[in-house]
């Protein structure tokens, strides 16, 4: 037991809010990002990654976090520079319509945005808000956790390199799923350029599913995080998402390329430098060694 899960064991209840508060401002502020990395890979998977020479699509993960630090993956990592990156790239009509671009709460034109539309937080991964309707628009009960938003620094909770010091901005965009459901998600996983392994991810406010493909379609014997989905016909725009992803890969030793495929049009939605921050895990384990079989690292400039 560590001195801090002593502390915690012993503390009375009404302080433990503070004591949580103390040991999250330990975390941020006095612990390096190579150890803090290490203890999270620790509590999840239980074993300490090899970040010295590492051979799991999780450590290459972890490897990035640390020692490859290119200024480009800010830009990419950010909700709203990443958009003229990939109109320059792939053209403005694979971008996700928007409708505003906001610093603060306040400045948000809460009665005059069309639903259904997405509330997103520029510069975090998974801070979506979705209104369907008028009547789900509560300006009061939206803007608390926007604030929330922006007073975080995604950085600390994984350390994550290129979030740190993306601007904290909020992006609106049309939700362009069917419905109230998500649209079907495409997350191509690239490696020099060329894709390796697909993940299909559907009915993610549901019964959310991930179904793994080759390039050719063919499923993959894996699964991660939810339930493998039921099969799917090859999806109309495949060769085109292929393309897309090819693009937008060239130039990295490894990306992911999250595409959506709605009435028969194509939308880029992000471009993912640490899928899952790097603590996924893959079913059956072997997997996570196998997909990072595609990644060769590049030499790291330095060791931070």
């Amino acid at each position: 037991m560590t001195g801090i899960d002593w502390l915690r064991n012993h503390t009375p209840t009404v302080l433990r809010p503070a004591l949580g508060a103390l040991h999250r401002l330990a975390d941020n502020h006095l612990i390096g990002d190579k150890s803090f990395i290490e203890r999270q890979y620790v509590d999840f998977f239980g074993e300490i990654p090899d970040l010295a020479q590492p051979r799991t699509f999780n450590e290459k993960v972890q490897w990035r976090k640390l020692y490859d630090r290119r200024p480009l993956y800010q830009l990419l990592s950010d909700k709203v520079a990443v958009r003229d990156y990939l109109a320059a790239r792939v053209g403005p009509d694979y971008l996700v319509p928007m409708l505003g671009v906001f610093e603060k709460p306040k400045d948000i034109p809460w009665a005059e945005l069309p639903t259904p539309y997405v509330i997103k937080a520029a510069h975090g991964c998974g801070w979506n808000l979705f209104v369907h309707d008028s009547a789900e628009a509560d300006p009061s009960g939206l803007t608390r956790t926007l604030r929330r938003w922006l007073k975080t620094n995604y950085y600390y909770q994984g350390r994550e390199w290129a979030y740190k010091d993306i601007p904290r901005r909020l992006i609106i965009e049309r939700f362009i799923g069917p419905g109230r459901e998500a649209p079907e998600d495409f997350k191509i996983f690239c490696f020099d350029g060329v894709p390796q392994a697909i993940y299909l991810l559907r009915d993610r406010f549901t019964r959310p599913t991930i179904t793994w493909f080759d390039p050719a379609w063919a499923r993959l014997p894996f699964g991660m995080k939810y339930p493998q989905g039921p099969a799917r016909r090859t999806p109309s725009a495949l060769a085109e998402m292929l393309a897309i992803a090819r693009k937008l890969s060239q130039g990295f030793d490894f990306l992911r390329v999250d595409l959506y495929s709605v009435d028969g049009r194509v939308y880029c939605g992000e471009l993912t430098i640490y899928p899952g921050c790097g603590l996924d895990r893959f079913t059956p384990p072997e997997r996570d060694e196998w997909l990072g079989g595609f990644w060769k690292l590049p030499v790291a400039e330095s060791k931070r």
